[in-house]
């Protein structure tokens, strides 16, 4: 069962890098959107994901 352990530790810091990445992503929003009111840069700036 250690193979499990390890998967369940790599997929919660997936998970983790995920939610880093996308807080990061909110604030580079943020932060464009205060400069530069279009969002039409933004939309290939970042990855659209469902």
């Amino acid at each position: 069962m250690h193979g499990a352990s390890c998967t369940l530790q790599f997929q919660r810091l997936y998970a983790c890098a995920f939610w880093f990445e996308a807080s990061v992503l909110h604030i580079v929003f943020l932060l464009k959107s205060q400069r530069d009111p279009p969002v039409s840069q933004l939309d290939e700036f970042v990855p659209s994901r469902t």
